[in-house]
């Protein structure tokens, strides 16, 4: 067995296949706008803040202690004292009526009424109505306590917030939360799974399947090239390809949309690397078995986009439900992309990675076993 030979007859499949122009659309040109279109349809865009309008005639510390607690409760309070009836309702936002002169209706505990105005149906109102009541009942709660201490109560003691002794309460940390991947940190790496995943199922398949159906493996065997230096060589060219394609993804992600592959780069390119020797075997069965060029293209298509779909490639796996996320990481896409993910997203050391090397290893092996029977049962 020569190398020279292998690699000479590997790199030779893989110039043949550049000079297709189907390749060149569907391996080079296409992951641009794909990606493109995915990372800014799963984008997660940071909430705006809730929009409240807050009418309090005769302002007083009482109604302005009220506004400073709905602003820290992370909505944009704008404070005015009437509100014209032909004025434009908002489209979006809220509209909060207090009595006037909050702080002597407290102070008095006569009876009066808050009104919370939204569009019909938005949920979101209730949670305003809620922190309104909130801080209603803090500012009761402060009165009262002044009248426990025996001090003087007054709309003055609305000014500021009651001084008692801290009850301090902490919080702790009991792990690091794991972020979902949205945007292009999910668009590139599912992108780059599927579109490797389909130079080696499609592109590799075609081209195996055109050599046979145009004879030259038959041919090389007429030449003194022994048969296990052909089924390796054909081995090597669709790896090459996957790795090639996975390279211009990296490529991609980090010139055109600004994505670091994290603190693990070689560690991402073994996991790449793994997932292509695990699809080569797939591809070599494909190119072996069947019989024309659109059954190769066909059944590889279905089966990347089939594989992306159940394995997370088009939407996180994080919010699939517990079944489905079982079923994506049974599939070698869901363990590349949660190993990914790992690696790029959440940064974990490689070393956690052990369970998706034995799967992977496994999965290579069996593909390339049955590969090779098939394969050699083609050339005999």
């Amino acid at each position: 067995m020569s190398w020279r030979q292998i690699f000479a007859i590997a790199f030779t499949d893989i110039k043949r296949m550049l000079r297709r122009r189907d390749t060149i659309l569907w391996l080079i040109i296409m992951p641009l706008p794909y990606t493109y279109f995915f990372g800014v349809a799963f984008h997660s865009s940071p909430k705006e803040k809730p929009k409240v309008v807050v009418v309090a005639p005769q302002p007083d510390d009482a109604s302005r202690r009220l506004v400073a607690t709905l602003s820290k409760a992370n909505y944009e309070v704008t404070r005015m004292s009437t509100w014209s009836s032909q004025k434009p309702l908002p489209k979006r936002g809220f509209r909060v009526d207090l009595p006037p002169a909050l702080g002597t209706v407290l102070l008095d505990g006569t009876s009066a009424r808050i009104d919370v105005w939204s569009r019909s149906g938005d949920l979101d109102a209730t949670k305003l109505k809620v922190n309104v009541e909130q801080a209603v009942l803090s500012l009761r709660a402060e009165l009262l306590a002044h009248v426990v201490r025996g001090e003087a109560v007054t709309a003055a003691s609305l000014a500021e917030p009651l001084k008692v002794v801290p009850i301090t309460v902490e919080a702790a940390d009991w792990g690091k939360k794991r972020e979902v991947p949205s945007g292009f940190k999910q668009a590139i790496p599912g992108n780059m799974v599927m579109f490797v995943l389909m130079s080696v199922l499609v592109t590799g398949a075609i081209r195996l399947l055109g050599d046979r159906e145009a004879g030259h493996l038959q041919r090389m065997l007429a030449s003194p090239i022994s048969e296990r230096s052909i089924v390796l060589s054909q081995f090597i060219s669709l790896a090459l390809l996957g790795i090639c394609e996975a390279l211009y993804f990296l490529l991609l992600g980090r010139v055109v949309f600004g994505q670091s592959i994290g603190e693990h780069p070689v560690a991402v390119i073994g996991v790449l690397i793994l997932m292509v020797a695990a699809a080569a075997g797939v591809g070599i069965v494909l190119g072996a078995t069947l019989k024309t060029a659109k059954q190769a293209g066909a059944v590889g298509i279905f089966g990347t986009l089939v594989l992306a779909a159940l394995g997370g490639c088009w939407w996180p796996m994080e919010i699939l439900p517990a079944g489905m996320k079982t079923l994506a990481l049974a599939l070698p896409t869901g363990q590349t992309m949660h190993a990914l993910v790992r690696l790029t997203v959440w940064g974990d050391p490689p070393s956690t990675l052990s369970g998706y090397l034995a799967y992977m290893v496994l999965f290579a092996i069996a593909s390339g076993v049955i590969a090779v029977k098939v394969l050699r049962k083609r050339l005999a």
